[in-house]
């Protein structure tokens, strides 16, 4: 390899000393000269840099001296060939620390790595650039610690056994070289092999957590990566199953304010923590009531091993920056991704100010395709997989419903006068009152002896029976769930913080975590993480607590009793199983863990998110001033989802979300050819949740009803120019609505106030009042997404201030009539029509307008 491109290469020995023996780019000591022709050494001095250090233990002072002056010479010739042949500017290469320049994140103004951990470098001098990551990497790699002593690293904690992505890249560049020929295969690496199990695995999948709506930092979404294995391998069920879960170490203990500037200014760091299924489910299905959509991940054999080495390696070494918007779990999980991914594709990003997850399974679901399926047809990337996990809020409705179903089931095949107390039974169940449905449950026996008693397990009543008791255990499962939770939040209520008291801050766990992985010895980890759990707990449990206050008492009462129908359920359940159904318990699969079939197929749903929505159309005005005409109309959003929308990759159906949702009307004239901006409607961000639990399960008003809050901006040219911002909050009570919201009819009511504007900055006054709105989807024939939406709201607002009479009436009145048709659809793409209809009339000054609009727009989603 001395026999590279560009000239001779010329060491010049220096009498001071430095660290390592090598310049460091200072005045005192430079590294080059004259360009890269001329590479300085210097007097050896033990160097204080922790990472370098990390495998040289066992080495003496003399063999460390002898090893650095080795590795001296590996860095100057790569960086002589590096340079020739740009190894270190290659896309394959910068993947894996996550090098980027200032056209690639919004955060770099020079080059910089997105890897901010100092132990995934092989020393300090590596993270300057990527060339010099390549060249410190070689040192290592090319004079390892074991060349001077046998013995001096384990072969688990050898870096051929823990850096394989960055080892096989400086392998495979070698190979060819100056005559030189390098094959490069995995090394035997016992920790690593027994934790992959290859012979298990069968392909990966990405997690979709949906929002739920019940945090703000659950809005949008959050990913997770499941290596998933083969059934066979299954001894235990499948939540035993591995995940990596991508979040950012938060402090135990801070403000809302002082979190939310950390996590804007990207002070918390990202980890690549490995979990359970199993703990993944409780966490986001039970504790944050939040449904997990799968899609599977098409890779090639090889980027199946290179993903399980990768996620080896940056559980032990990957921290990157956490900003909510662009630097979170999403465009982490696309860094992941975009390191073992073949050259020939990539996963763009899908935004440099916000990342979205949705956005990025939109993204993933784009790359070009590596595979085929069983036909011999190209697949993308993603594809999404029928069987959510859902929450079990979600199931408790499901199953709510389905024993609606049974329920009339059984009083239809029983006698009459069971069928009155089946009756009974059936009011009982749906009951908000924890106490009625207790004594349903201890009525049940009774009425299971008088119905079953007589008859064989296998009969079609008795399966009734035993499929209702299974779907109550279903429902009453998230009511004591619910208690659950609530309990626990009024307890943490009286813990008084004595002053002093101090828990770890997200750099402490940060730096125990790393530390901890600095040697590959799970047991050692595992130790330590129960020894850091045992000390937390032991700190909260020793803090003082206040006594509970007659309020906070009386909801404790109030949840201890929302979890006894679940309990007693449970003892009725089992004796009525001993005593009728033995025979058809053993033929149930369990119910944990299984993965369920409820949703949509994939070819009956829209197949992509709501992110980045464009459309265009035509459409007739008619106003009261202007007469008809003509206007073009064009609409674009960053997320534009609504309720029932059946998407393969968005929100959820319950969910409805609209960021810099904005309409334009257009007028062409055709004598000059010019266009007259003559609306724009503005939707900056509005959200609606309607997810709620069962009857059952509602504990308090709040249960009841849904809820939405937006900000809008409005501009009009139509009789004068004239702007508007609204801000609005509602609560909405559910009328009507089917299983995932295919259907609904739902009606809101809440505060509502504006701020008028003469043209875009001059304020002309505000107003405050209040709105009601009625929104309505009715499902048509056909493809699911195929609706008729009915959109209506009444905005009676009081003029606060302005030019005009304090206490004025300015209503605003508006209908939308609009119809969703699916014209054809294909694996990617889908053509959605929409015409629609609109009247309103709202006053703008001292004006009344009325409007009416029949628009007809296309858009290919």
């Amino acid at each position: 390899m001395l026999c590279f491109p560009g000239g001779q290469l010329e060491l010049q020995a220096h009498l001071a000393t430095s660290e390592f023996g090598l310049g460091d780019a200072s005045p005192a000591h430079p590294e080059w000269t004259g360009g890269f022709r001329r590479f300085h050494l210097y007097g050896y001095a033990e160097p204080a840099d922790r990472r370098a250090l990390l495998r040289l233990a066992m080495l003496t002072p003399e063999e460390r001296e002898h090893l650095w002056r080795q590795r001296a010479v590996i860095h100057a010739v790569i960086r002589r060939w590096d340079e020739h042949l740009r190894w270190s500017r290659r896309e394959e290469w910068r993947r894996i620390n996550g090098w980027v320049n200032l056209s690639d994140s919004l955060f770099a103004v020079k080059e910089k790595a997105l890897n901010v951990y100092a132990g995934a470098y092989s020393r300090d001098r590596g993270t300057k650039s990527s060339a010099l990551d390549l060249a410190t990497f070689a040192e290592e790699a090319l004079v390892p610690a074991e060349d001077f002593h046998p013995g001096a690293v384990t072969v688990d904690d050898q870096l051929a056994c823990q850096e394989f992505t960055k080892m096989r890249y400086v392998q495979e560049r070698l190979d060819g070289v100056a005559g030189l020929h390098v094959a490069w295969t995995r090394p035997l690496c016992p920790a690593f092999e027994t934790w992959a199990n290859f012979a298990t695995l069968d392909h990966f999948e990405v997690i979709f957590s949906a929002p739920s709506g019940a945090h703000a930092e659950s809005i949008f979404g959050h990913v997770l990566l499941r290596p998933a294995r083969k059934a066979a391998a299954y001894g235990f069920g499948s939540g035993s199953d591995t995940v990596v879960e991508i979040a950012a170490v938060t402090d135990l203990s801070i403000d809302a304010l002082r979190f939310l500037w950390k996590g804007l200014t990207g002070k918390y760091q990202t980890i690549f923590g490995i979990t359970t299924l199993g703990a993944a489910l409780k966490q986001n299905t039970a504790k944050d009531q939040r449904n997990l959509r799968r899609y599977w991940l098409h890779l090639t054999p090889g980027e199946q091993q290179r993903l399980m080495e990768r996620i080896w390696e940056v559980e032990r070494r990957g921290y990157l920056s956490y900003y909510f918007f662009n630097e979170n779990c999403a465009a982490q999980l696309i860094w992941l991704l975009n390191g073992v991914l073949d050259p020939a594709r990539k996963i763009e990003r899908p935004g440099s100010f916000w990342v979205m997850p949705t956005a990025t399974l939109d993204a993933m679901a784009r790359v070009e395709a590596l595979t085929v399926d069983s036909g011999g047809h190209p697949e993308p990337l993603l594809t999404y997989l029928p069987g959510d996990y859902l929450s079990h809020q979600q199931d408790a409705l499901d199953a709510d419903d389905e024993r609606g179903k049974v329920l009339a089931d059984i009083e239809a095949r029983s006698a009459p006068e069971l069928a009155l107390q089946w009756q009974a039974e059936d009011l009982a169940l749906h009951s908000p009152q924890s106490g009625t449905r207790r004594a349903a449950y201890d009525a049940m026996p009774a009425l299971v002896d008088a119905t079953v008693g007589g008859r064989g397990a296998l009969d079609t009543i008795s399966q009734d029976v035993y499929r209702l008791m299974s779907l109550s255990q279903r429902v009453e499962r998230f009511s004591a769930d619910e208690a659950d939770r609530a309990e626990d939040s009024l307890r943490k209520r009286t813990v008084l913080m004595p002053q002093g008291t101090r828990f770890p801050s997200a750099d402490d766990l940060v730096a125990e975590r790393q530390k901890q992985y600095e040697h590959e010895n799970p047991n050692v980890r595992a130790i330590s993480d129960r020894d850091r759990l045992m000390r937390l707990t032991a700190l909260v449990d020793n803090l003082p607590r206040r006594p509970f206050t007659a309020v906070e008492t009386a909801a404790l009462e109030r949840e201890l009793a929302n979890k006894q129908p679940f309990l007693r359920l449970n003892e009725v359940v089992g004796d009525l199983n001993d005593r009728y159904f033995g025979e058809l318990q053993d033929e149930a699969p369990p119910p944990e863990l299984m993965e369920s079939t409820v949703g949509p197929p994939p070819k009956d749903t829209l197949p992509g998110s709501g992110y980045g929505r464009f459309s265009a159309g035509a459409g007739v005005y008619n106003t009261s001033d202007h007469g008809t005409f003509a206007a073009i109309n064009l609409r674009s959003a960053i997320v534009a989802e609504q309720l029932g929308d059946p998407r393969q990759r968005g929100f959820g159906p319950e969910n409805e979300l609209h960021l810099l949702d904005v309409e334009t009307d257009l007028r062409f004239n055709p004598k000059d050819l010019s266009t007259q901006v003559l609306r724009i409607d503005s939707q900056v961000i509005r959200a609606r949740f309607m997810g709620r639990p069962p009857v059952a399960g509602r504990s308090s008003w709040r249960d009841w009803f849904g809820f939405g809050a937006g900000a809008d901006f409005s501009y009009t040219r139509i009789p004068h120019t004239h702007s508007r911002t609204t801000v609005d909050a509602d609560l909405y009570a559910i009328l009507d609505a089917s299983a995932h919201y295919a259907r609904y009819t739902i009606l809101g009511i809440g505060p509502s106030g504006s701020v008028g504007f003469n043209g875009y900055v001059i304020p002309t006054g505000g107003s405050l009042g209040a709105q009601v709105r009625l929104a309505q989807r009715i499902p048509l024939p056909g493809h699911q997404a195929n609706a008729l939406r009915v959109e209506a709201s009444a905005t009676p607002q009081w003029v606060m201030v302005g030019p005009e009479r304090f206490g004025t009436l300015n209503p605003i009145l508006k209908v939308s009539v609009e119809l969703e048709t699916v014209l054809a659809q294909d694996a990617a793409r889908a053509w959605l029509f929409r015409p629609r209809f609109t009247l309103s009339r709202q006053t703008i000054g001292r004006e009344v307008v009325q409007e009416m609009q029949f628009t007809l727009s296309g858009e290919l989603l």
